[in-house]
């Protein structure tokens, strides 16, 4: 029943480009099936990776439910969030020292950070060799594993690098007072 809500969703909101992770791909193929023969518009699907939760998995939960979720806050980021929200939530992230593929946190390094500025800056105290830039993720992932790469510098660089990143959408989003206030009607804040 549920694929179906998400495809009616996308017709009654008149959407012209369905975006979601790859397990939204099923139900934007049926919305793609179903709409011509309905005469209705045919939206153009995009997917992305899924980015893990930042909450240690449980032993029981499968990828899609180990996923970044609105449903689970603390182990989301979201565009509103301000600095100390970032910050906070990633420094409790789950981010074990002999793990990569599935670290959340390198995960967001490898599939947001990287991607959109070219590099990665590990920023650290000078007492323990100062500032490293990581221009490939494979040399970051080495280094992680070799604990060169301590987790809570990881994090708080992480932290620094979303907020840049997302900024100047915030920014836009905080510009749109409708915007402000339905999201502060469904419990959001906007707070550095």
């Amino acid at each position: 029943m549920y694929p179906l809500m998400q495809v009616n969703d996308i017709h009654a909101l008149d959407v012209h480009i369905a975006h979601g992770g790859t397990d939204q791909r099923k139900a934007h193929m049926l919305a793609r099936d179903l709409f011509p023969k309905m005469g209705w518009r045919v939206p153009v699907a995009v997917h992305h990776h899924l980015l893990p939760g930042l909450s240690q998995p449980s032993e029981s939960e499968g990828e899609v439910f180990s996923k970044m979720s609105k449903s689970k806050p603390q182990s989301a980021i979201f565009v509103h969030d301000g600095y100390k929200q970032i910050r906070d939530k990633m420094i409790k992230a789950w981010c074990p020292p002999d793990l990569v593929d599935g670290n959340p946190v390198l995960e967001i390094v490898k599939h947001i950070i990287m991607p959109l500025r070219g590099s990665f800056l590990l920023k650290r105290d000078p007492k323990y060799g100062g500032d490293v830039l990581f221009r490939d993720f494979r040399e970051l992932s080495e280094a992680y594993l070799r604990r060169q790469v301590p987790p809570f510098d990881l994090k708080t660089s992480v932290a620094d690098s979303l907020y840049e990143i997302l900024k100047p959408v915030r920014t836009v989003l905080l510009q749109d007072g409708e915007y402000v206030s339905l999201m502060e009607s469904l419990g959001f804040t906007f707070t550095e």
